[in-house]
C-alpha cells in the first residue's frame, strides 16, 4: 500500500468512526486539504475498494472500512489517544470506591468511556463482571433487531466461554484486538473485541470492551492501558 492510500483509509477510519457515515470522495476532499485533485482520491478509494480495505454498500453511497481495512488500520496507522486530566481523574475515582465493587467498578469505567461493553473477569473467583449492555444497544450500529441479538448471543457465548480463553490472553503486554470474525469471535462477525490481562497480589485478571466493529479503537485501547496501569500500581 503507498503511504497515500495510507493516509486516505486512515481519514476514512477516523471518519466513519466519528460519523458512522459512509466516506465519500467528496467528504474526505472538502474536510481535508489533499494535494490531489478529487478525480485523483476517487481512484485511490477505489483501488482500496478493490483491495478489501474499505467496501461500498451500495451504488450510490460512500465506503466503510472492511475488517481487513480495520486491521491494517490498528496495526500500522492507529495512534495512541491522549486522556484528559479531567477523564484520568474520573476514572481514577471510580476504581477508588469500595473493594467489594472494584470489578463492576471497572467494568464501568472501561464502558464509560468507550462506548462498548465493558468487562471485568477474575478467573479465581470464576466471576465475569459486565457493564453498558443498555447503552451500546443504542448505538446507531444496532438499527435492526437481528444486529441486538446477535450482540446479546455473543455476550453469552463470551460468558460462558472466557474461562478457556484466558490463558491464551492474560499475558499479552498490550491489548490484544479480535476484529471482526475470529477465533475469538466465531459467532458473527460485525463485531470487535479488546482484551487486556494484568496482575496483581499474586494474581491474574483479564479486562476489556465489546463493540461494533466501528469501535474508536485507538481510544479504547488508551483507556484499558491507563486502567491497567492504575490496578497495576
Amino acid at each position: 500500500m503507498t503511504s497515500r492510500q495510507k493516509q486516505i483509509l486512515g481519514l476514512a477510519v477516523k471518519e466513519y468512526t466519528d460519523t458512522g457515515i459512509p466516506v465519500s470522495s467528496r467528504g474526505l476532499a472538502k474536510k481535508y486539504n489533499f494535494s490531489i485533485s478529487p478525480a485523483t482520491l476517487r481512484a485511490e478509494l477505489s483501488r482500496l475498494c478493490e483491495s478489501g480495505y474499505l467496501v461500498q454498500p451500495h451504488t450510490s453511497a460512500g465506503r466503510i472500512p472492511t475488517d481487513k481495512g480495520y486491521r491494517f488500520y490498528i496495526k500500522y496507522l492507529m495512534e495512541p489517544e491522549t486522556i484528559s486530566r479531567g477523564e484520568k481523574t474520573r476514572i481514577r475515582k471510580r476504581l477508588s470506591k469500595k473493594e467489594t465493587r472494584l470489578g463492576r467498578n471497572i467494568a464501568q469505567a472501561i464502558s464509560e468511556n468507550t462506548r462498548s461493553l465493558g468487562f471485568y473477569f477474575n478467573p479465581d473467583e470464576d466471576i465475569l463482571y459486565r457493564e453498558g449492555l443498555s447503552e451500546v444497544l443504542q448505538s446507531p450500529d444496532f438499527r435492526r433487531i437481528q444486529q441486538i441479538a446477535h450482540f446479546v448471543e455473543l455476550v453469552d457465548f463470551l460468558e460462558h466461554q472466557l474461562v478457556d480463553i484466558f490463558d491464551a490472553l492474560w499475558e499479552e503486554d498490550e491489548p490484544a484486538i479480535f476484529v471482526g470474525r475470529n477465533d475469538v469471535l466465531p459467532l458473527h462477525g460485525e463485531y470487535s473485541i479488546l482484551y487486556s490481562g494484568y496482575r496483581t497480589r499474586g494474581n491474574n485478571y483479564l479486562l476489556g470492551a465489546l463493540g461494533p466493529l466501528r469501535m474508536d479503537y485507538a481510544r479504547a485501547v488508551s483507556i484499558i492501558d491507563f486502567i491497567r496501569g492504575e490496578l497495576e500500581r
